[in-house]
C-alpha cells in the first residue's frame, strides 16, 4: 500500500507543487519604474493640456477678432478670469448682447462668469460641474471642458 505523501525525493516529486504565501515586498525595481511610469503619464497629461490650451485659444481669438472692439487672448486661463472675453466670445458666437458689469473686484468678475452661464443654460446647452467661481479661479480642467462645450455647440 503506498502513502498518501511523496518524499521530496521520489521520481514523481517533480509533479508535487508547493505553494508559497505572497509577500507584499516589492524590489527597488519595480518602485523606480512605477514611479518612472506616473511620471510619464503626468508628462502626458501636461503634454495634452498644454496642446488644448493652445488650440482653444487660437479658436476663441478668431472670433473675439470679430467683436466690437476686438478682443485678444494670451493666455486662457489668466484672460477668461474677469468673465469679460468669456461674455464677449458669447456675444459673438450668439449674436445677442449679455450684460455685463465693469468692474476690478472679484464680485465683477463672479456675476460676469455667472452670466455667461446662465446665458449658455437658457440656451439648453448641458454645463455640468462648471461654476462661475471656477472660471474666476482659472482652474484649466473647468475651462477647457466649458470651451470644448462650445465648440461642440457652435462649431
Amino acid at each position: 500500500m503506498s502513502s498518501p505523501t511523496r518524499s521530496l525525493f521520489s521520481p514523481t516529486a517533480s509533479r508535487v507543487t508547493v505553494t508559497q504565501q505572497e509577500t507584499s515586498y516589492q524590489s527597488p525595481r519595480s518602485i523606480s519604474s512605477r514611479s518612472e511610469l506616473e511620471l510619464s503619464i503626468h508628462s502626458l497629461q501636461n503634454e495634452q493640456e498644454r496642446v488644448q490650451k493652445k488650440t482653444f485659444t487660437k479658436w476663441i481669438n478668431i472670433y473675439l477678432s470679430l467683436h466690437e472692439p476686438p478682443f485678444f487672448i494670451n493666455d486662457l486661463f489668466e484672460d477668461l478670469k474677469d468673465g469679460t472675453k468669456l461674455v464677449a466670445l458669447l456675444e459673438v458666437l450668439s449674436g445677442q448682447t449679455i450684460p455685463i458689469e465693469r468692474g476690478t473686484k472679484r464680485a465683477h468678475y463672479v456675476s460676469n462668469a455667472s452670466n455667461g452661464l446662465k446665458f449658455l443654460e437658457s440656451r439648453k446647452i448641458k454645463l455640468v460641474n462648471i461654476r462661475p467661481i471656477d472660471i474666476v479661479d482659472g482652474k484649466p480642467t473647468i475651462i477647457l471642458g466649458l470651451i470644448w462645450m462650445l465648440i461642440l455647440c457652435y462649431q
